[in-house]
Formats: structure tokens, C-alpha cells, sequence
């Protein structure tokens, strides 16, 4: 992960947050499979600090691979403004979904949205 409790996801320490991944985009593509064969995982930020831990354990598509995105849900504009460069790492950069070059990550996310209903 390119981010972490220092960082966006400091909202579980602070906060007592829990939050599930679900997947972005796997293989270069933003069409995922509806129910790709998966395993146990944890996911942990990129700082080798025994405490970066965002899940200790998470059900993830067994195909996913560096560079593939992970997205997670109710992390929005107050994640980032408490976040650090610990350890000489820096704050992550934002994505957003707007305008032409985020249509893409708008149609997923949106998919996305419907199947939670």
C-alpha cells in the first residue's frame, strides 16, 4: 500500500475506524470480475511500523497484484489533512473522480454504489 496510518488511514487510530476494502481496478482494468476467487490478506501501510496496520484480516481476489487499486469506502476530505510524512514518507497524492480523466473511476465507483443499495 502507498498509504497508511500516518497518512489517510489515521483515522483508525484516532478515530477507532474500521474500514473493508473492495477493488478498484485489477489487471490494468476497471472491470472487475462480479466474483473473483479470493483469500485471507491483511493489508498494511508502507512504513514497517508494527502498528501500519490497516486490516489484519480482509477477504482479496487472489489475482490481485502490485499496482493494482484498492478503494475504501467513507474516506473523504478530513483523512488527508491529518496525515504526517513519518519517516520520511510523503502525504498521499488525492485522486479525484471528476472531470473527463475520471470517468473511468466515476463509472466503477458508481457500480460500485448500486451493489451496496
Amino acid at each position: 500500500m502507498n498509504d497508511g496510518v500516518y497518512g489517510a488511514f489515521n483515522c483508525l487510530l484516532f478515530d477507532h475506524q474500521e474500514r473493508e476494502p473492495y477493488v478498484l481496478s485489477m489487471s490494468n482494468s476497471f472491470s472487475i470480475p462480479a466474483s473473483p476467487p479470493s483469500v485471507s490478506s491483511s493489508v498494511w501501510g508502507p512504513t514497517c511500523d508494527s502498528i501500519d496496520c490497516i486490516n489484519k484480516t480482509t477477504s482479496l481476489p487472489i489475482q490481485l497484484d502490485v499496482g493494482d487499486w484498492l478503494g475504501w469506502k467513507t474516506m473523504g476530505a478530513y483523512t488527508v489533512c491529518a496525515a504526517s510524512g513519518f519517516n520520511g514518507f510523503e502525504v498521499s497524492q488525492v485522486v479525484y473522480t471528476s472531470g473527463v480523466a475520471g470517468a473511468g473511476v466515476r463509472e466503477v465507483l458508481r457500480a460500485y454504489a448500486q451493489e451496496e443499495v
